[in-house]
């Protein structure tokens, strides 16, 4: 919803295309219904799991590592190039994550487990 607004105002002043215009309402409300509701209510259960599994260091953490697992799919999905560019992102990514958690982190388990 943050870049709903000032995408609106940059699609009425004619800075983008779009063909939302040409969709039927039901495509528009299914793909609200995908993309927004169930998306963050899988997104929501997904994390809160991760921080119970990994702890909340590790948990931030990973979720660094989204941009990058999108780039890598790109690159063996899409065909998209590989680039120095990408290569120095994901080394830098790889090297932040290993930074931050260490060997010191240790897996979250839960006491009687």
């Amino acid at each position: 919803m943050a870049l709903g607004l000032p995408y609106l105002i940059a699609l009425l002043a004619g800075w983008v295309m779009s063909g939302l215009a040409i969709a039927s309402a039901s495509e528009i409300l299914t793909q609200a219904l995908l993309q927004g509701v169930m998306g963050v209510f899988v997104s929501g259960i997904g994390f809160m799991k991760m921080v119970q599994v990994f702890g909340s260091v590790r948990a931030t953490m990973l979720t660094a590592m989204v941009p990058a697992i999108a780039a890598g799919s790109a690159v063996l999905f899409l065909d998209e190039p590989f680039t120095g560019m990408l290569g120095a992102g994901l080394i830098c990514i790889t090297l932040g994550i290993i930074a931050g958690v260490g060997g010191s982190a240790r897996v979250a388990v839960k006491p009687g487990a």
